[in-house]
């Protein structure tokens, strides 16, 4: 990220009715608790928040998640 250039990226449509309570489902994500996944949740998130950081007025890219989620789906519940 460092030098990068902030740029505006449109992300994913809100969806028509937030929820009440919780946490929106585009910022949650589900990770397999062990010591790769939880290192993998730290890195993103170190990520998505140096990106915001940097570039305030743009909006967190909707593939933020995306390696956890992939994580989860590959070595997830055995």
């Amino acid at each position: 990220m460092v030098g990068s250039s902030c740029s505006w990226v449109p992300t994913s449509t809100p969806p028509a009715r937030p929820p009440r309570f919780g946490i929106a489902p585009d910022m949650a994500v589900r990770y397999q608790c062990d010591s790769v996944g939880t290192a993998l949740n730290y890195e993103v998130i170190s990520e998505a928040v140096s990106a915001v950081r940097a570039c305030p007025q743009a909006a967190l890219s909707s593939d933020w998640k995306d390696r956890i989620e992939e994580d989860f789906r590959r070595r997830g519940k055995k």
